[in-house]
């Protein structure tokens, strides 16, 4: 018999934010999109996984959201 029913404790939430901006420039007879994406805008750490086995390491986080990751790109059309 589990010591905690199944099903009946859960980690807390996890909400990321991430945004993005991108432009449209004509040049010629193509097109030039830049880009920029921010991942995890406010940076938030919360708890992905946890370790679920009995013992002195018994609900210790095992992974958390990565921090604010940033990334710029671009894509050409003609």
């Amino acid at each position: 018999m589990p010591l905690i029913a199944p099903g009946t404790m859960y980690g807390g939430r996890s909400n990321q934010v991430d945004f993005r901006v991108s432009k449209v420039f004509t040049v010629g007879h193509g097109r030039v999109q830049a880009m920029f994406d921010m991942f995890n805008l406010f940076n938030a750490s919360p708890v992905l996984t946890l370790n679920n086995t009995y013992g002195a390491a018994w609900q210790r986080p095992q992974s958390i959201l990565q921090g604010r990751l940033l990334k710029f790109g671009g894509q050409v059309d003609f």
